[in-house]
């Protein structure tokens, strides 16, 4: 029994650090990276003064909860826009106050559960952190899958738009044309910005708005260059093939630099699951050798200063395999 519980714990400790370092890289990359410095420096050199506080949005407005008191008091709380967005992101259809709610429901039965198997206590406490943090690895893949596909979908439409602007179209009707023959999650996107600009709203405050609903670089550069060629002239349909030609291009080369990266990012994975791995045979081989790490008070101090040892390495290899294009 002891050798189940120290493999529970060793587990549940290695995902949650697991989660934590990779939230926190994505965290840092999305937000402070240089990359992400740079794209916001063009941003706010092409849009600003364009954006104005007043202007309608097509989009549907979201209700941070069904009822008025919850959605009254989630209005108050710091960062409550950053989630709903991410929900929106992931493609979910429920509020937010909702999937506050599953999450913590969720969190407590585990515990209860946890508890009633006859785990002691504390580890019943930790299993709340733990499923909390995989429902929050579960959205942000849901939210990480969908941008990709709209990143795939996004050359073809462009060159769609290109076809459509070429034989005299509009480019109002070049994007009611791609949102008919793309594919969702695009094609709902692209009918946003077609109904705002339909609806009067101006060319440099729909396309922000998209860029604002799909974080994406490769969309921030088609969002760019049409905006650009909007207050410099020229010919839409070129940049617009051009744009799609570059975004295919990264596609590429993101596709070449995972192969080439590919047995290094193996590597990560073995060596970040490996003590936690032979933690666990040695438990079942052999429980009262490797249980001194949780009876002895030196064995403990070992223990935490190996999973401290642990999310460094997990850190330092996560970084060395990562490559931004």
């Amino acid at each position: 029994m002891t050798g189940v519980l120290y493999w529970l714990i060793l587990g549940s400790v290695g995902v949650a650090a697991a989660l934590l370092v990779m939230g926190l890289s994505m965290t840092w990359d999305n937000t402070m990276g240089p990359g992400r410095k740079r794209l916001d420096e063009r941003w706010r050199m092409v849009a600003q003064g364009d954006a104005s506080e007043a202007v309608v949005r097509m989009s549907p407005k979201r209700q941070l909860s069904d009822n008025a008191v919850v959605h009254a008091r989630l209005q108050a709380l710091p960062f409550v826009k950053v989630l709903d967005r991410v929900l929106v992101q992931a493609g979910l259809q429920i509020t937010l106050g909702l999937a506050l709610g599953l999450f913590l429901v969720l969190a407590v039965s585990s515990a209860a559960v946890a508890f009633l198997a006859g785990a002691p206590v504390w580890l019943a406490w930790l299993v709340i952190p733990v499923v909390l943090s995989l429902l929050s690895w579960y959205v942000l893949h849901r939210k990480r899958r969908r941008l990709m596909q709209i990143d795939r979908q996004l050359p073809d439409a462009l060159d769609m738009m290109a076809r459509a602007l070429q034989v005299g179209h509009a480019l109002s009707g070049a994007l009611l044309i791609a949102a008919k023959e793309s594919r969702e999650p695009i094609a709902s996107e692209l009918q946003t910005v077609f109904d705002e600009m339909n609806f009067g709203v101006a060319l440099q405050v729909a396309l922000p708005h998209l860029a604002e609903r799909i974080a994406s670089e490769n969309m921030r550069y088609f969002v760019v260059a049409a905006m650009v060629q909007s207050e410099t002239g020229g010919n839409l349909a070129d940049i617009l093939k051009s744009t799609a030609f570059l975004i295919r291009e990264r596609h590429k080369l993101t596709a070449t630099v995972r192969v080439l990266s590919a047995e290094g990012r193996l590597s990560a994975w073995i060596l970040s699951l490996l003590p936690f791995a032979i933690a666990a045979l040695l438990s079942w081989v052999n429980p009262e050798f490797i249980g001194k790490l949780w009876t002895d008070p030196f064995g403990l101090k070992l223990l935490l200063g190996s999973l401290v040892l642990v999310v460094v390495g997990v850190v330092w290899m996560q970084r060395l395999v990562s490559v931004r294009i």
